[in-house]
């Protein structure tokens, strides 16, 4: 009978030939976000994670999903589906940092290093890093960074 889509989710309804029931398929799950409002639909937030992991922008997913012939996704719910799934990670990078640096300081005490006079645990690091490009503009939300400390750096020579 009709089709509603919302982003590249769609609710279909259908009738029945048998009994004249309409029934509705709705082709992606959804979740929870946030403490009220509709939910959003699993699909939506794939795609802005994905884009997101690819280092590629709205312009460049709605091509992509227009080629395979997918429906694309608005503007509005793009950018949402975006902020959400920023935010997640976001939190598992914090976490993760977090993690490494109390391995880090745990190893550095295992071996005999010594808090310094103001607490800080002297902790020696290589760093280096990579912003990514988006078009000519150099304007990626996104870039990746690695850290290494002498510890790894004396482990690694030693093999």
């Amino acid at each position: 009978m009709k089709e509603t889509k919302v982003g590249s989710a769609s609710i279909i309804s259908v009738v029945c030939k048998e009994c004249d029931k309409e029934n509705t398929v709705v082709t992606s799950g959804q979740h929870q976000h946030g403490k009220r409002g509709p939910k959003p639909y699993d699909i939506n937030t794939r795609i802005a994670l994905g884009a997101i992991d690819n280092g590629i922008g709205y312009t460049h997913v709605n091509g992509f999903l227009s080629t395979l012939n997918v429906p694309t996704i608005n503007k509005t719910a793009y950018k949402n589906r975006e902020r959400e799934v920023g935010k997640a990670i976001e939190e598992v990078a914090t976490n993760s940092c977090q993690m490494v640096l109390e391995d880090e300081i745990y190893q550095a005490e295992n071996n005999g290093t010594i808090r310094g006079d103001d607490g800080l645990m002297p902790l020696s690091v290589s760093y280096d890093m990579q912003w990514l490009k988006r078009g000519r503009a150099n304007n990626s939300l996104t870039g990746h960074g690695a850290i290494m400390t002498v510890l790894q750096l004396q482990k690694f020579e030693k093999k």
